[in-house]
């Protein structure tokens, strides 16, 4: 009787955190238009990624501040996605939204898959999905 309730109470705390992080980041995401301005790392996100679509260098010269120095990896996806056209923050935060999003579903697919539970694989899920808010990321900003 206890352990059904306490994976009821689980799966129940587990939807919850799941809507609350969606429905925070589903607006952040979205209404990145012009009147949203990136922080430094989506900034230096939609430099490398504009470098990258204008066939130029990945990496430029440090200046006099020290410039947020960013793998080339979420750039290229970046540029790839945006074809001709100026990368735009509303791209940047979606594609990095649908990557977290994407990283929650494999990782409860493979607990999944390992415990043939429905309980573990929801709290790992969810945690893979809401981890990053944690440690201070806000919902829906771009991060690699």
């Amino acid at each position: 009787m206890f352990r059904q309730g306490f994976r009821a109470l689980l799966l129940v705390a587990c939807a919850l955190s799941v809507g609350l992080y969606l429905s925070v980041a589903f607006p952040v995401a979205r209404a990145a238009g012009s009147h949203a301005a990136p922080d430094s790392v989506e900034a230096a996100l939609l430099a490398q990624a504009n470098r990258l679509l204008d066939h130029k260098p990945t990496y430029v010269e440090p200046t006099g501040d020290s410039p947020i120095v960013l793998m080339p990896g979420f750039a290229i996806a970046i540029a790839l996605l945006m074809g001709a056209d100026d990368a735009q923050l509303w791209v940047v935060r979606q594609l990095a939204l649908l990557a977290i999003v994407v990283t929650a579903l494999l990782v409860f697919g493979l607990v999944r898959a390992e415990t043939g539970s429905w309980t573990l694989p929801a709290a790992t899920g969810t945690l893979a999905l809401v981890a990053p808010a944690l440690f201070g990321v806000p919902p829906g900003a771009a991060r690699p």
